[in-house]
């Protein structure tokens, strides 16, 4: 330096020295470093280097050392400063990725270290390389934490919670680098590193397959060469190894590059398969709107199916109202009031339109004519069977013969060929002390004795209308005293069901008859029918009950 003050301090002057072979030569050299005490405590050397060789071979060997450390610098430093601004780019278009976010960190990271390392060597002063050495060291902590919150994020479905120890141990270390540059920063940082990496390598091998993200073992391999390398660099600085690799003892750039290589082959294999995942949730979607319209066309013709049969059960539900009506309004409207006769009845339907029937008939000479019957089926056809046999009463029921009334009517309904339509009948007479009776294939009829207290069973056996041709009907001729009540009924009230699958049976009604109270005709209707609501319990009413009772009275 000259002595010259220019106000901005010494100036630098540069001169050539020639040398020959016939004479000793001798360099005096004053070098002066303040911080030369911190240089020294964190082990680093500090200092100038001659070179003295001839000036073509300095200029060669200079601009070949500038050129490599040239290329090392921008290989491993602005090239992850470029992935840097992709991943932070892909983090603000879709944050839900915040491995995204983690891994520019981490690189940002690993390029300080690259970047501050290359600066040492070529640093001009003794700030420079303070200030190198000082970044380079919190470099390391920094990019290990953001590298483990990368892989954790790509193994780990929620980030555990020890991220917090590691937080405050890089604190810790960023602080003490400030502070110190003793040589013991650089060892912590290892030891850092190895603790950070450890901790990573048992999370993976512990990570459900659930949690992990597809293609993260692509990243995760770059992570684990990185570890190689860094852990063959700690060997090298240690001098546990002195073999350098392929001739540079910089070693963990090298796993740098592989960790910026596999995040690349992760991130191209994460964009395939979440396009192919996309392709697939779309096909999905496709296939379920398909689906979806199909459900709504099958709904709406249900829909529409549904309407029709309520539309046609509303139309049936009316007919058969009608029916139900026009049956109701053939039986008597009123029982009729005859002296020394007490009369009670009562029909119970299973479904709207019956095939029971009872009918009470005076004749011109006063004598009192009881029909019951019971049409095969329910339903419509049944009612038309009890109105053609309404219609042939009406015409007969005042004939001299009960068995004649059911032969006549036997042939008139076989005659209007209702193939398996047919009709039981049972006719009673009331007279003087006696009673006619008549059946066409209809239960017993019952006569409590007042004098005796005993039930009677009687019974025709017959078959009903309709069924043959010519069939011969007999009759009966039964006594009948004042104080006596005779029962008729339909097998409705004999083939009651219970809950255990049994029926009533001709003997246990004969029993509530004998036990029903013989003061009217109604009260024993109302016994008989509460010992049948008993029997029955829940079971539904599967046949029609029709019940007619007559007393004469004392």
């Amino acid at each position: 330096y000259t002595d010259e003050e220019n106000g901005s301090g010494r100036v630098p002057v540069v001169f050539n020295l020639k040398f020959d072979q016939t004479r000793a030569h001798l360099f005096s050299v004053r070098y002066r470093n303040s911080d030369i005490s911190k240089f020294l405590n964190s082990r680093y050397n500090t200092g100038f280097a001659i070179l003295l060789m001839d000036a073509g071979s300095a200029y060669q060997s200079i601009t070949e050392k500038t050129g490599v450390t040239a290329v090392n610098r921008t290989l491993f430093s602005v090239v992850p400063a470029v992935l840097i601004m992709i991943h932070l780019f892909l983090f603000i278009f879709y944050p839900g990725q915040k491995h995204n976010l983690f891994y520019a960190l981490s690189l940002l990271g690993f390029a300080g270290v690259v970047w501050f390392n290359y600066e040492r060597g070529s640093a001009a002063s003794t700030g420079e390389l303070k200030f190198a050495n000082i970044a380079g060291n919190i470099s390391v902590p920094f990019a290990t934490l953001f590298g483990q919150l990368t892989a954790w994020s790509l193994v780990k479905l929620k980030l555990p919670g020890r991220l917090w120890l590691y937080i405050a141990g890089f604190i810790l270390l960023a602080v003490m680098n400030l502070i110190t540059m003793a040589w013991w920063i650089a060892t912590a940082n290892y030891v850092y590193f190895v603790v950070a990496m450890s901790d990573l390598v048992i999370s993976v091998f512990r990570t459900d397959k659930l949690e992990a993200r597809h293609g993260g073992w692509l990243a995760l391999a770059g992570f684990g060469f990185l570890i190689v390398f860094v852990v063959y660099q700690i060997l090298l600085d240690y001098a546990v190894v002195t073999t350098p690799f392929f001739g540079t003892t910089q070693v963990y750039v090298y796993g740098l590059l592989g960790l910026v290589i596999s995040m690349s082959l992760y991130l191209s294999y994460n964009f395939a398969y979440l396009n192919k995942d996309l392709k697939r949730q779309l096909q999905t979607v496709r296939e379920l709107s398909e689906k979806a319209i199909e459900q709504e066309r099958i709904a709406a013709t249900l829909e529409m199916e549904r309407r029709l049969i309520e539309a046609e059960n509303d139309r049936r539900r009316s007919e058969l109202e009608a029916a139900r009506d026009l049956q109701l309004s053939l039986l008597p409207a009123r029982l009729p009031v005859i002296q020394g006769i007490d009369l009670a009845c009562h029909i119970e339907t299973a479904t709207e339109v019956g095939g029971d029937y009872y009918d009470i008939f005076m004749g011109e000479n006063g004598r009192l004519t009881l029909a019951i019957g019971d049409a095969t089926g329910h339903g419509l056809r049944a009612g038309n069977m009890v109105i053609a046999t309404k219609a042939l009463l009406n015409n007969m029921a005042d004939s001299e013969s009960l068995p004649d009334i059911l032969s006549e009517a036997n042939r008139a309904i076989k005659g209007m060929n209702l193939k398996m339509l047919t009709m039981g009948l049972a006719l009673v007479r009331v007279g003087a002390g006696v009673i006619e009776y008549s059946s066409a294939g209809m239960p017993h009829i019952l006569i409590h004795r007042a004098s005796s207290g005993k039930v009677e069973q009687h019974v025709l056996k017959a078959m009903p209308l309709g069924a043959f041709a010519g069939f011969p009907y007999k009759g009966a001729t039964i006594s009948f005293s004042s104080g006596d009540t005779l029962v008729m009924m339909s097998d409705g009230l004999t083939e009651l069901f219970n809950s255990q699958g049994e029926t009533t049976g001709i003997d246990r009604i004969a029993g509530w008859l004998a036990s029903a109270p013989a003061n009217s005709a109604g009260e024993v209707v109302n016994s008989i029918l509460s010992h049948a609501a008993a029997w029955r319990g829940e079971e539904p009413l599967r046949d029609d009950l029709t019940l007619l009772v007559v007393r004469k009275k004392e």
